[in-house]
């Protein structure tokens, strides 16, 4: 479920200095964490994508990831270079 989960994400390309398609990308995990319970901020960046604060529990019991998703690579790369699970549990590509 996670490993699926990080395919969609890793699906959508999100050059860095793309603010659209990463903002884009941002609102699809705000939409899926909080369908998890999570508290999220939006943090807004006026040249690039905007950065998300998610918060899941309370106290002592609270999770906490950190994290980016843009990418280096160009819009269309994943025609020629497509995500595979097996490729990035191999060589920890496009998880980084």
């Amino acid at each position: 479920m996670i490993l699926e989960e990080i395919k969609t994400y890793v699906g959508i390309e999100t050059p860095r200095h793309n603010k659209a398609a990463v903002d884009a990308l941002g609102a699809l995990i705000q939409e899926r964490f909080s369908a998890l319970g999570c508290r999220i901020q939006t943090i807004p960046q006026p040249e690039h994508g905007n950065q998300l604060r998610i918060e899941y529990g309370e106290g002592e019991e609270q999770v906490l990831i950190l994290g980016h998703f843009d990418t280096v690579k160009e819009i269309s790369t994943l025609e020629k270079e497509p995500f595979s699970i097996e490729l990035a549990l191999s060589n920890g590509r496009f998880l980084t």
